[in-house]
């Protein structure tokens, strides 16, 4: 199964960003990189294993994902609303499942954020914030000054969010990152929106990722991914896709027809790839998402030496099993975490039934009751 990416999924508002300023950025890095090539997974992994996942998580889409020290977080937004918090052997520990209307509960997962310096989950609704334990039990609400799309905490309360609603009145909405802090409600401006009409998604749920003291942020169509550190330095990278970014001025409705989007036309969207934010890092290493010809593929920057891993067309050269590879988790110990229904695994083991793979063989040996598995693909030494 591919991940397919849907234009129409777009809503209209106002996000750009103003050329950098010296308060804004202080260097540019280019990330460059070619996106027509088969790319063998031998290339850059060394190994791949597969976990089951508990039989408690039997249905749903993996809208998040987020790991801790010890703790895989798995969050389904819109059909079961389920958080699931795993341990490192995939062992379930707790199910926050609060969906109502009273106290520690939500009708509406916009996101979700672990933070380290509390050691809690945090849910982030359209007017608050919930915070529960890792046992799943309810601490407490914080009150939001505003809707917003996305946050990740850089103390215990203190966040960087991402507003991808410009129509409030607070003068700080105008801004696509800002700091907030939960204590005092205030928010210290760090990226401005341009207000020109451009598109932007309600579903930017990658869009900022915190590693360490490092907070990368960014937005779909944006060619340009900001690294925040917290003293607040702000430096920035440019996405170049093959020279094939889609302009700005594409990302329109379609005024005449009142409507219609540019992005809706095959011939136009053919020519172009855009930046999807899957951001996730480590030390050594950075993931990220773009999107081609309505697919979403995935980019591995090495950190220390620059190289760069991506293609359209993935060759699984190491056990045969699946050809496409949809990062989920990087984990510090350069593992790559990618979550699939069985059915999916399946379909891809029936399509060479006659082959002896090794993917094959651990296909059989699951049953027809199996739910999701986990594959983790090692990163070799680079």
């Amino acid at each position: 199964m591919k991940y397919i990416y849907i234009i129409t999924l777009f809503s209209i508002t106002l996000s750009c960003t103003e050329p950098t300023t010296k308060t804004e950025a202080e260097d540019v890095e280019l990330i460059n990189f070619r996106v027509n090539r088969d790319l063998k997974l031998s290339e850059f992994i060394d190994s791949i294993e597969y976990n089951i996942l508990p039989k408690e998580i039997k249905y749903g889409y993996f809208d998040k994902i987020l790991l801790t020290e010890n703790n895989f977080i798995i969050a389904d937004f819109e059909m079961s609303m389920n958080i699931y918090i795993l341990d490192k052997q995939f062992n379930l520990i707790s199910i926050i499942n609060k969906y109502g209307e009273g106290p520690g509960e939500y009708q509406w997962i916009e996101n979700i954020n672990y933070n380290i310096e509390r050691e809690t989950i945090e849910v982030l609704t359209n007017k608050d914030i919930l915070r529960y334990s890792i046992s799943g039990a309810f601490i407490e609400s914080i009150k939001l000054p505003f809707s917003f799309g996305n946050f990740s905490s850089i103390s215990r309360d203190k966040y960087i969010i991402y507003n991808n609603n410009l129509t409030t009145d607070y003068p700080e909405s105008t801004y696509m990152f800002a700091i907030w802090d939960s204590k005092t409600n205030n928010l210290e401006p760090l990226v401005k929106h341009i207000k020109n009409d451009l598109v932007s998604s309600h579903l930017d749920r990658s869009n900022i990722f915190r590693y360490e003291d490092e907070v990368f942020a960014s937005h779909i169509f944006l060619d340009t991914l900001y690294k925040i550190n917290t003293n607040k330095k702000i430096s920035k990278f440019h996405i170049n896709i093959n020279n094939q970014n889609l302009p700005y001025e594409y990302v329109k409705f379609d005024t005449e027809s009142g409507h219609e989007s540019i992005l809706d036309k095959s011939e136009v969207m053919s020519n172009y790839a855009f930046h999807y934010p899957k951001l996730m890092a480590n030390k050594e290493f950075l993931i990220d998402g773009y999107i081609k010809n309505n697919t979403i593929y995935f980019y591995l920057l090495n950190r220390i030496n620059r190289d760069i891993f991506t293609g359209i067309n993935i060759i699984n050269d190491i056990d045969g099993g699946l050809n496409y590879l949809n990062p989920r988790i990087l984990d510090n110990s350069n593992n790559i975490y990618t979550f699939h229904e069985y059915e999916e695994l399946k379909e891809k083991a029936n399509i060479n039934i006659d082959k002896k793979l090794i993917f094959n063989e651990y296909i059989k040996s699951l049953g027809p009751e199996t739910g999701f598995v986990v594959a983790k693909y090692h990163i070799k030494n680079l």
